[in-house]
């Protein structure tokens, strides 16, 4: 207990809200009052809505998201401030839940940042360690694995996003969207795959030999922003005419075609 800023207990003056507010968090960071099982989660709130006269909240995490029903009592605070839970979005938060598993309790501890500058890393997931420090490995298009922290307000964008970050997969394509030298979202990418013999490489396209049939295109665009791999993953620096690919590809345009772009070029002789 370190008392008031002045140095002071005053142990005959009243608690306000936000004091006991105060004191109860830090009771609980230090271990010294137990919550139960399951009761206590973490992470930031996305929003906060009021469905027909139920409140509830989305908290996010690295684990996903969880919609959260709210207590009619429940207590939202930031340093000993009181807060609307309107008032909590985008914030990074602790939450304990009554026996009904309602939010009785949200204690605000920072806010998210969007405001800082941005650089998007694209390539494929080698591994995500979630725990104590999470964690993802990223190798990039020059080959190179990079080891990334994951910000305690990373988002998982797409299809997965309710799943969260265990549910990458090794080899999944993704666009990493890092600040401040750590992770803020994720984009898994929609990719398609053929394979085929280059018939030659022209104007940063390479073709294949024969014509497109189906749903197997002929030749791809940005052959030279591709990742070109041998067979056994290792970094190669152009395709000789002749050679079996596989090829991974985004296709914006299904319906279309001369869209298709390359990611990676794999040989697989």
């Amino acid at each position: 207990m370190s008392g008031y800023p002045d140095g002071t207990f005053r142990p005959l003056d009243t608690l306000t809200r936000a004091e006991m507010a105060v004191i109860l968090s830090k009771l609980v960071d230090r271990g010294w009052a137990k919550i139960p099982a399951g009761r206590r989660l973490s992470g930031w709130i996305a929003g906060a809505e009021d469905n027909k006269g139920h409140r509830e909240i989305a908290l996010t995490s690295l684990s996903g998201v969880q919609k959260l029903q709210v207590a009619d009592n429940v207590q939202c605070f930031q340093s000993g401030e009181e807060k609307s839970l309107k008032q909590a979005v985008n914030f990074r938060c602790e939450v304990i839940l009554d026996g009904s598993r309602q939010v009785s309790w949200v204690n605000l501890l920072e806010q998210k940042n969007d405001a800082v500058k941005k650089d998007i890393i694209r390539g494929s997931v080698k591994m995500v360690a979630l725990g104590e420090d999470n964690l993802i490995v990223i190798c990039d298009m020059n080959v190179e694995d990079l080891i990334l922290p994951l910000a305690w307000d990373a988002v998982l964008d797409g299809k997965k996003a309710s799943k969260g970050f265990s549910s990458l997969k090794q080899g999944n394509f993704v666009d990493v969207l890092v600040s401040q030298g750590q992770v803020r979202k994720v984009t898994p990418l929609d990719v398609k795959t053929t394979s085929g013999k280059v018939e030659r490489i022209e104007n940063g396209r390479v073709y294949f030999e024969g014509s497109s049939s189906g749903n197997k295109p002929a030749w791809f665009n940005h052959y030279d922003y591709a990742r070109i791999v041998d067979k056994d993953g290792n970094r190669q620096d152009e395709v000789p005419e002749g050679s079996k690919v596989k090829v991974t590809y985004l296709d914006p345009y299904p319906a279309e075609i001369d869209d298709e772009i390359a990611i990676e070029i794999k040989f697989t002789n």
